[in-house]
């Protein structure tokens, strides 16, 4: 949605008229309420699906999410559906 008045800027950039896709590669994203997170995957799988812009950088950015949650390394191998309500939203962002 655009918005009816006013303007989206971000690091200096006008994000008014851009795809959405070019609106995430400036940093920008929608994080769901609703911890909708891919329940039957790991953790760790569903951080690699959010890195999926920069295929090559897949383990740094890894570890630099888990650096921002560390709670979230403690369950990296379990199933997101598993996670409680707190830590499915720290993995939807």
């Amino acid at each position: 949605h655009r918005p009816v008045q006013g303007g989206i800027h971000a690091g200096g950039v006008n994000l008014m008229h851009l795809r959405a896709e070019q609106i995430v590669r400036h940093g920008v994203v929608l994080v769901p309420e609703g911890r909708q997170v891919f329940p039957e995957l790991s953790v760790l799988d569903n951080i690699r699906l959010g890195a999926f812009l920069y295929p090559q950088d897949v383990e740094a950015r890894v570890e630099e999410m888990l650096g921002r949650f560390p709670r979230l390394r403690e369950r990296l191998h379990h199933r997101a559906g598993l996670l409680s309500g707190g830590e499915q939203q720290m993995l939807a962002i």
